[in-house]
């Protein structure tokens, strides 16, 4: 029979992975490649796809190379905020606070009898996914999981009560029957007993303390399922008032009930198979070599074991390690001290990567990703960089992409102040053109900074301009403020309708 090749499309993404690059998108300036990484990941852990031989592997795990302030930790908070509704909601490691040997027993924990042992180790399996729970919480969906979950046992448990209590009248009215037979045998004296009623006499002797044990056995039963059955209804009562909370009550009643030790432990043994969790190892550089090791059991098998017992698996989890290696030619790079990108002047700037375009982007970018991984091989044993899935470069900041930054911090300025967490009054600002452009150029002098230099600049040109016209009552609430360019510094003007 001939076969037929029908061309499939390729190229495409669904429209989860959509979702994930749009929104950390918003976050991430500039980081397209990056963040296609993270969808590309994404992509095969929804389609089911896994090492047979490594089951227990994280997810994906990459090495974030770049320069300072370009958004590699920031990347990481976009990717918990997206998947656990919070940029807080990851478990960091600074690797700064493992450069002793002794200190990275607190990754796993201390073995019994020694300091320490009390504490819960930051890589169990609970603490590592404490956060995709706390995120089910505050969306309500835990309390609502549990009831659904405790409401299907709960049928399960009245259907066995049911079958106990059928099997405890059959058991009893046996028990009754042989009883009563035996009652009756026994009225006459042994010696006027035919044969025949003395054999049933001498069988009921031995099956009649059998039968009564088991109708006790099943009225201990009956009476355990209807303990339990009255557990789990006021359990369900109790989770379908905590879901009627506020999401932040939620939050402090299940910190409270879950970081107990107690439940920790319990936790270890019955982990939830449905989590997903997000661990960052920042600047893995720093840690002493002990805690490369961690890093390459997990890296390898995705176990982890824990001193007192238990293990830690990272099979629903993304590990995400980030480096300052070999930052210092990359400065180089985009300070101009080579052939891709050319230096800034005092006046203004000049070079390939201008505001009308990048045209040395591509040549930056791998340059950046060359310098980052011969870092990692010259630092990390060949074994240990082996077994990393990705190294992802990010790029210096473009000019777009820093205008790209500096429209968020406006409105999370803006955003910040109608709530009352930015400013003590609600103030919404606007900047010119002319004025974010030269905020940009002035950050750009200092390559090696990134966003960081540009945020230095927001305080300068907006915190430090707007923050006595508050303090001082020329502002009000509700008012709307112009920056404008006026020689190289900003002038203020009150927006009037």
């Amino acid at each position: 029979m001939a076969t037929k090749l029908v061309p499939l499309p390729t190229g495409i993404i669904s429209s989860e992975a959509k979702k994930l690059v749009a929104e950390v998108s918003t976050s991430v300036c500039g980081q397209d490649r990056a963040i296609r990484y993270f969808a590309s990941a994404m992509e095969r852990h929804w389609a089911g796809r896994r090492d047979p031989k490594h089951p227990d592997r994280p997810i994906i795990s990459m090495v974030l190379v770049g320069p300072s302030g370009v958004g590699k930790t920031e990347s990481v908070r976009a990717l918990a905020n997206h998947f656990l509704g919070s940029p807080e909601r990851f478990t960091l490691i600074n690797c700064g606070d493992f450069e002793h040997g002794h200190e990275v027993s607190r990754l796993y924990g201390s073995a019994p009898g020694y300091v320490g042992n009390e504490l819960e180790p930051l890589l169990s399996q609970a603490m590592i996914d404490s956060h995709f729970i706390e995120w089910e919480v505050e969306n309500g969906k835990y309390y609502r999981d549990a009831c659904l979950m405790r409401e299907k046992a709960l049928k399960t448990l009245e259907q066995d009560h049911r079958d106990a209590m059928n099997e405890y009248f059959e058991a009893s009215s046996q028990f009754l029957a042989l009883k009563e037979k035996w009652e009756e045998l026994t009225k006459q004296p042994e010696d006027q007993r035919s044969e025949a009623d003395q054999a049933i006499v001498e069988k009921l002797v031995t099956e009649i303390p059998g039968d009564e044990a088991k109708v006790t056995a099943l009225e201990e039963r009956i009476e355990k399922i209807s303990q339990i059955i009255m557990m789990v209804k006021a359990e369900i009562a109790k989770f379908k008032k905590v879901e009627e909370m506020k999401n932040d009550e939620r939050v402090e009643g299940f910190r409270r009930d879950f970081f107990n030790s107690d439940y920790l432990k319990s936790y270890n043994l019955h982990p939830r198979k449905d989590v997903l969790s997000i661990v960052l190892l920042d600047e893995i550089e720093k840690g002493h070599p002990d805690l490369h090791k961690v890093l390459l059991s997990i890296l390898d098998s995705g176990i982890l074991q824990m001193a007192r017992g238990g293990v830690t698996r990272f099979r629903n989890s993304i590990v995400i390690m980030t480096t300052n290696l070999g930052s210092d030619a990359m400065n180089e790079v985009m300070e101009g001290n080579n052939p891709y990108v050319q230096s800034f002047g005092t006046v203004g700037f000049v070079s390939r990567r201008t505001e009308s375009g990048s045209g040395g982007d591509k040549d930056v970018d791998k340059r950046i990703y060359e310098i980052g991984s011969d870092a990692l091989r010259a630092e990390f044993s060949r074994e240990f960089v082996g077994r990393i899935d990705k190294i992802v470069a990010f790029r210096p900041l473009s000019f777009e992409a820093l205008l790209e930054i500096l429209d968020k911090l406006i409105r999370e300025f803006n955003d910040g102040a109608m709530r009352g967490t930015s400013c003590k009054m609600a103030i919404e600002i606007k900047l010119e053109d002319g004025l974010k452009r030269h905020m940009v150029r002035e950050s750009m002098k200092r390559w090696g900074e990134g966003a960081r230099m540009l945020e230095k600049r927001f305080r300068e040109y907006v915190d430090d301009y707007l923050s006595p016209l508050i303090n001082t009552g020329v502002l009000e609430h509700g008012d709307r403020v112009f920056f404008k360019l006026e020689g190289n510094r900003p002038k203020l003007f009150k927006i009037e309708d």
